[in-house]
């Protein structure tokens, strides 16, 4: 009985010896050190008095934290703030403290994502007090239609982009949905629209505009001239009607006013709105024309939404001196779909010449031209909608024609989906 009993009580100690040993080991941190301090957070969200999205109304308690020690990337914390210890027991050492709105920012958002990090030392047996003040990380846009705008439009699309492979939409569609919160790319200094309109009686108005950061009436402090989180645009478009053309319709056009409000400052100024400038024509006796045969998807772009694929996607090439060439290229935000193009010759260099014979496999997807022909229409098959269905993204089609005096001319017709 004795025997068993020793036994047993060895086998407690050594259980117990164990659980003290693992204990130690995560207090340690995986054995970095022994000595521990304590870490007294608070997490906050900067506020500015000129805003709609002052942090004064925004609860933090379920910001993401990460403690990560910076020595030892294993080391890492991560609590809902609201249940994070006060105060936290942790090893020695640097750490890195990130706080943030709870779960991953998305390129689109309905609300405000806030985000901050701050670097502290632990000290053996000192309580550290630190605050992680999170700042806004998208920018906010939004969208405003004057009455004149939505009693004269039956329907519209208005896409803004980036130029970093990022396109917002708003439409009659979200007519009351004109607010969105935007994570856009690094170094997006210039934002460009892409208007599209249909009147109540039926014509179509297209327009581009952009306005650029470093353009606005004043700056102000360190604030950059890129785009950056925080900031807030205000854009509203009115119409323009000038004086009837000569078959008695009114010349539309747009008037856009943006206004921003910097990052960093609580003051709202002015954006000049200009029109895009075109390109110049080709010198010479270069006399191809290109259109989008009065779609305005060159323009614009096609967005497609299911499997509701537009019938009236052309762009149509007049080459008085015939076709020699016929160069499709693509390239696309979805690495996917752009590694499968790639492997059929439509990324590299000038892409595939349609007008060759290796560009045979491609007829399923496109028609194709015939060389010397005075005229191609290029247009997609419901093979190749089908097939970007189920790629997500934009997808940039640039076609070069080369005519046989080895004129050329280009055009990109895009794809969001």
């Amino acid at each position: 009985m004795m025997k068993k009993l020793n036994i047993f009580t060895l086998g407690m100690a050594l259980v117990a010896g164990l659980s003290s040993c693992e204990m130690a080991d995560e207090m340690r941190g995986n054995g970095s050190s022994t000595e521990t301090g304590s870490l007294e957070l608070s997490v906050a969200v900067a506020q500015t008095e000129s805003r709609a999205d002052t942090g004064s109304s925004i609860s933090t308690d379920n910001f993401d934290v990460v403690i990560t020690n910076t020595e030892n990337a294993e080391n890492t914390y991560t609590y809902t703030y609201s249940e994070l210890p006060k105060p936290l027991t942790l090893p020695t050492g640097t750490y890195t403290v990130s706080a943030s709105t709870e779960g991953d920012i998305q390129t689109q958002m309905s609300a405000p994502y806030y985000e901050g990090t701050e670097t502290l030392t632990i000290t053996n047996g000192v309580t550290s007090q630190v605050e992680v003040v999170c700042k806004m990380a998208n920018t906010k846009i939004d969208m405003g239609y004057s009455d004149d705008f939505k009693s004269m439009f039956q329907s519209w699309t208005i896409n803004i982009d980036d130029g970093d492979s990022h396109v917002i939409t708003f439409s009659n569609e979200n007519v009351n949905d004109t607010i969105v919160y935007w994570h856009l790319g690094d170094n997006v200094t210039t934002m460009t629209m892409n208007i599209e309109a249909t009147t109540t009686d039926g014509t179509k108005i297209t327009d581009q505009k952009q306005f650029t950061k470093a353009d606005a009436d004043q700056s102000y402090g360190d604030d950059s001239d890129n785009f950056t989180g925080g900031d807030a645009l205000v854009i509203n478009i009115d119409i323009d009607e000038n004086e009837p053309s000569e078959d008695n319709r009114p010349q539309i056009g747009f008037i856009i006013n943006v206004d921003i409000t910097f990052s960093d400052t609580n003051e709202t100024v002015e954006i000049p709105v200009e029109d895009v400038p075109t390109e110049p024509e080709e010198p010479g006796d270069n006399n191809i024309e290109i259109s989008d045969n009065g779609t305005g998807y060159l323009t614009n772009g096609v967005t497609v939404v299911g499997t509701d694929y537009p019938t009236d996607v052309a762009v149509v090439m007049t080459v008085p001196n015939g076709i020699k060439n016929v160069y499709v290229k693509i390239a696309s935000t979805n690495s996917t779909f752009e590694g499968m193009v790639a492997d059929m010759g439509l990324v590299n260099g000038d892409g595939m010449d349609l007008a060759s014979d290796d560009a045979q496999s491609l007829s399923e997807l496109f028609p194709l031209p015939e060389a010397n022909a005075t005229s191609y229409k290029f247009t997609m098959t419901s093979t190749l909608f089908t097939l970007l269905g189920n790629f997500s993204g934009k997808h940039d089609f640039t076609l070069t024609v080369i005519d046989a005096n080895n004129n050329s001319k280009s055009a990109t017709l895009t794809i969001n989906n």
